[in-house]
């Protein structure tokens, strides 16, 4: 399938994902509120201030390096020296199936709590100035996050909250059904305060042009009853992945908003049954009062629709 020749064999991606150059090591950004800035320009310093502190790295993988406009600081072994270098030039262009590897395809890790209100931030803008490049499949031209909040009046935080669910591909979309099948089954006698929705990010010159079709096929695809919270992106939206640590392309991400549209936790991959357990927990904890008293714990296999544009 077109999607296998991102997923070669792991001699092929170790060599091609190599950790960089010869005398050289990547530095960690792991640690936001002591990290060494040395080696970083102004303008990405700021830029890391804006990212979600909520949000967890996994250890295991690359995508933690990675630093605003898809860079990585490089320290020089013989001279000591760092310096900010392209992630492809440091890493390989192949780095994502390494770091996919890795980390079982989990970059951002599921919090084991609801993320603190005084520490969660606002999930990210996207087509604030409504030029249309993000849409409902009804064709409603909306904007992130007011689509999320412009039912909560009265911006109460525990009235309601949004399961966000993002891919860029079919790989990552395959991965999203273990997160929302059981949301949707844990909390589906409350659809009026727990909502579902799904973020089809399509970047690129050559998918923009096959918007049409691509909108197609999701037409056909997607429930009628679902259409209304089924979001298309075409575009490029460099900052918005950078905020949300969405670095590595190839697989999904999960993020549970508040009634304010604060990020409330985050998680990414396929999801397991302990991931399930607190995220449903989360829900549970952010909008009390609930119908739904269940839980289910343990990840559907069925899939969402395939897109017939796989990249």
């Amino acid at each position: 399938s077109p999607m296998s020749r991102f997923f070669s064999s792991k001699d092929d991606s170790k060599d091609e994902s190599s950790n960089g150059q010869e005398g050289e090591d990547l530095d960690s950004d792991e640690t936001t509120q002591d990290f060494d800035y040395e080696g970083i320009d102004t303008f990405t310093r700021a830029e890391m201030e804006r990212r979600h502190k909520g949000i967890i790295m996994n250890e295991e993988g690359l995508s933690k390096f990675i630093l605003p406009g898809h860079y990585v600081v490089k320290t020089n072994q013989k001279t000591g020296s760092r310096k900010m270098v392209a992630v492809e030039r440091s890493m390989g262009y192949f780095w994502y199936l390494k770091d996919l590897r890795d980390t079982g395809n989990k970059p951002i890790i599921s919090n084991p709590h609801l993320i603190p209100l005084e520490d969660a931030q606002v999930f990210p803008s996207l087509n604030t100035s409504g030029d249309g490049s993000l849409e409902t499949l009804l064709g409603e031209s909306v904007s992130l996050p007011h689509f999320f909040t412009s039912d909560n009046r009265a911006k109460d935080p525990s009235a309601m909250c949004t399961l966000v669910a993002v891919a860029f591909n079919e790989y990552g979309n395959q991965m999203l059904p273990s997160w929302i099948e059981p949301f949707q089954l844990a909390f589906g006698k409350d659809s009026s305060r727990v909502n579902t929705t799904l973020l089809s990010i399509n970047e690129g010159r050559t998918l923009s042009l096959l918007k049409y079709f691509i909108n197609r096929s999701f037409q056909n695809s997607i429930p009628e009853e679902k259409k209304d919270q089924t979001l298309l992106y075409f575009g490029s939206c460099p900052d918005f992945r950078d905020v949300l640590r969405m670095h590595n392309d190839k697989t999904g991400y999960i993020f549970l908003l508040d009634g304010t549209g604060k990020v409330r936790f985050a998680g990414s991959g396929k999801a397991t049954s302990e991931d399930m357990e607190t995220l449903i927990q989360c829900v549970k904890e952010l909008t009390p009062g609930l119908k739904s008293v269940g839980g289910v714990t343990s990840p559907l296999k069925k899939q969402l629709p395939k897109k017939r544009f796989n990249r």
